[in-house]
């Protein structure tokens, strides 16, 4: 099929109508044929919605991905969409947005663990839970301060408890 309405994009993709609208709004997609109940979007469409997961799974942004639709012709679009391969590096280098990689997880990089204090509702503090002692000193001052500004009937409390 050449031509679809977008409820058989949608069914085509696998995408819900929602994401298909945020990525021609956001210039992932470029926009359909006509307007409306008469738009027909193409095979590009297609393959770009079915290349975006592919390009989400080694870690891409949207803006990246954008970026690499520009400027890679439909062919090389099309071969990712049908299971081609979406090597990181090799893809990167031929001219998208380099992004850095995420931290591993080592013992030089150990979890930090939170306490979330809530408030009033809507609003909350997280602090780390390894603070100094001079630190943590200055955090209930904080605290305190809340009461006041918040009134009584908000008690900063731990909305979170972490072991140490």
């Amino acid at each position: 099929m050449d031509e679809f309405t977008i409820g058989e994009l949608e069914v085509a993709s696998g995408v819900p109508r929602r994401t298909i609208y945020f990525y021609v709004q956001q210039g992932i997609l470029p926009p359909p044929r006509g307007a409306g109940l008469a738009a027909r979007y193409q095979a590009a469409h297609l393959n770009r919605l079915r290349a975006i997961p592919r390009f989400r799974a080694i870690g891409w942004r949207l803006d990246e991905i954008r970026e690499y639709f520009a400027k890679h012709a439909e062919e090389a679009i099309a071969a990712i969409a049908q299971g081609g391969s979406v090597r990181e590096g090799e893809a990167r280098e031929a001219g998208t947005l380099a992004s850095p990689a995420p931290a591993a997880f080592a013992p030089s990089n150990p979890p930090v663990f939170l306490a979330r204090y809530s408030l009033t509702p809507g609003v909350e503090l997280l602090v780390r839970r390894d603070l100094p002692p001079e630190v943590a000193e200055q955090v209930g001052r904080l605290l305190a301060s809340a009461r006041e500004i918040f009134g009584p009937a908000s008690q900063p409390r731990p909305a979170v408890s972490d072991p140490p």
